[in-house]
């Protein structure tokens, strides 16, 4: 359904919606995308995609040993990220 939201961990499929998101932040003058893991900060989707995905595993991850994850949040055309963090 169009109105439907969906929460999935990003992938190499939701490459193009997550830059077209970052593309719409960075146009409305916010250069800081809080919570993020330095998206707004990283130029290549696939370096970022690789230090979330190493951030949700316990051995790998690389802030004082949280574990924590970003999630896209998708429905009606459009998408979001949010971060998630777990103590």
């Amino acid at each position: 359904m169009k109105n439907d939201i969906v929460l999935a961990r990003p992938t190499l499929e939701l490459k193009e919606k997550a830059l077209d998101y970052r593309k719409e932040h960075f146009q409305h003058g916010e250069e800081i995308i809080y919570g993020s893991e330095l998206f707004d900060k990283t130029e290549s989707y696939e370096e970022w995609l690789s230090s979330v995905t190493l951030n949700t595993k316990p051995k790998t991850v690389s802030l004082h040993g949280l574990k924590d994850g970003t999630i896209i949040l998708a429905g009606g055309g459009r998408s979001w990220q949010m971060k998630i963090k777990r103590l």
